[in-house]
């Protein structure tokens, strides 16, 4: 389903591209045994959304999940990395989908242990354009 969402979404804003500014994040946890890890947060990236290089380590930090005053759920501690390409945002889920906690069962060898949450954020700004023309003309009396 993932990859249905991500190619529609990424088809959407190609024809809106010359309307429309665009800004995308994404961030992927998993709720593991009471526990809210972030799945990006041991992965390198190129750029996270707040300009900082991505963390590189083995352990995954823990996400507090935050309600504002007006009901608006937040990760607070999740990894958010800036992406512009669909194949970015590809990775990201194919890297964090790596570090997910895995066990056997007796139905399949490699089984999820966990739910896991992938997060799209997508912001959007209106182009305006205007042209203003200023002209100065100098009257010459020439009497």
């Amino acid at each position: 389903l993932i990859p249905q969402v991500m190619s529609a979404l990424f088809n959407k804003i190609d024809s809106l591209k010359h309307q429309m500014g665009f800004q995308l994040h994404v961030s992927f946890i998993e709720i593991l045994k009471e526990e809210v890890l972030d799945l990006l947060d041991s992965v390198p990236f190129n750029r996270l959304a707040n300009g900082t290089p991505g963390k590189v380590g083995l352990s995954k930090s823990p996400v507090q999940i935050r309600e504002s005053p007006n009901g608006e759920i937040t990760l607070s501690g999740a990894t958010e990395v800036s992406i512009a390409t669909k194949e970015e945002m590809a990775s990201c889920l194919e890297k964090g989908s790596l570090t997910r906690a895995t066990g056997s069962t007796n139905m399949n060898n490699l089984s999820s242990r966990s739910h896991a949450i992938f997060t799209i954020t997508l912001e959007q700004t209106r182009k305006i354009c205007s042209t203003s023309e200023i002209k100065d003309s100098v009257d010459e009396d020439m009497g």
